[in-house]
């Protein structure tokens, strides 16, 4: 097997691995590395490590949910605005309260993907 730099005429062997496995072809904006797995002349495998934000906020369990909620509204566009002044393509928000999952994909159009992993593209 050889892995070696991606090259634009990869684009359609690694559309059709994506297109069979329903995952979207990942941007490549962002990317700090990007390789292409190769084997007789055959695309194996696409694999990129790109850079992300992460939008955490920790509350007091103590606060009420009018608080708690007011606090998650304004961090989560805080986060998007420097996500977005950064030139990042997504915000990706790791939760476990539903009421905060349910906020953030209400008003802010988050999208939930398996493990509860939520992406914002901006």
């Amino acid at each position: 097997m050889i892995i070696r730099q991606f090259q634009p005429s990869d684009i359609s062997e690694i559309d059709k691995i994506f297109q069979a496995t329903q995952l979207g072809v990942p941007s490549r904006q962002n990317l700090l590395v990007s390789r292409v797995f190769e084997s007789h002349g055959k695309i194996l495998a696409y694999g990129v490590l790109k850079i992300f934000a992460e939008l955490h906020v920790t509350l007091d369990p103590s606060l009420t949910s009018y608080t708690k909620a007011k606090i998650i509204g304004e961090g989560t566009m805080i986060g998007i605005d420097a996500a977005f002044q950064n030139r990042l393509e997504r915000v990706h928000a790791i939760l476990d309260d539903e009421r905060e999952i349910e906020i953030l994909k209400k008003h802010f159009g988050f999208v939930e993907v398996a493990g509860k992993l939520l992406v914002k593209e901006i």
